[in-house]
């Protein structure tokens, strides 16, 4: 049962259900914890992964903290994990990225989410991994402060791999946020002096 309903949580996700797949993660949660259900381990970590990707797109960053914690204490020391422990740091890192409360944690996922993407070898992982360097000096993209956390130098090569990979959204947000933006002078352009 857990598999389908992970399926069902994820096909709501997708398409943007949000009210629905918070439900169903609330119900299949208590299932399982209250009836002391026996679910295979890896089946629960994909559980774990759609809820924590349904409660951050639903701004509840507390409880996909909370998700991603149950992914952390059901990883296990195998090479077969690695695909969980990408997400596991990913979704991490944009937690991370938008509650301001957890910045202190955000280098070591963002550095282990890169890490893992390369020794994983997928492309989109490796994109998605590097592009959280760019969300984070970029303030997660929040149009509400157009200086960044601190200028970083653009990777031309990962610059034009975006283009090519159609990335296009976020490379509107990297130009007009974060071209080694001197923060002194964008603060006075935001105040207004």
């Amino acid at each position: 049962k857990i598999p389908y309903y992970t399926l069902l949580i994820n096909n709501m996700f997708i398409s943007a259900a949000f009210k629905q797949a918070i439900f169903y993660s609330l119900m299949l949660q208590d299932w399982i914890t209250f009836n002391e259900i026996k679910v295979e381990r890896k089946d629960l970590l994909r559980f774990y992964i759609a809820c924590a990707y349904v409660f951050f797109y639903s701004e509840n960053l507390e409880k996909a903290m909370f998700y991603t914690a149950e992914i952390a204490n059901n990883l296990v020391c195998e090479a077969e994990d690695d695909i969980f422990r990408y997400e596991y740091h990913y979704l991490s890192a944009l937690i991370c990225i938008y509650w301001d409360e957890k910045i202190s944690e955000i280098h070591r996922h963002i550095s282990k989410c890169i890490e893992l993407a390369l020794k994983l070898d997928d492309k989109q992982k490796i994109i998605k991994a590097k592009l959280l360097e760019y969300m984070y000096a970029c303030h997660g993209w929040r149009v509400n402060k157009i200086y960044t956390n601190k200028p970083i130098k653009l990777d031309l090569e990962f610059i034009k791999e975006l283009e090519k990979e159609k990335y296009l959204n976020n490379l509107s947000y990297i130009y007009t946020q974060n071209i080694e933006n001197e923060v002194a002078f964008l603060q006075k352009v935001e105040s207004g002096k």
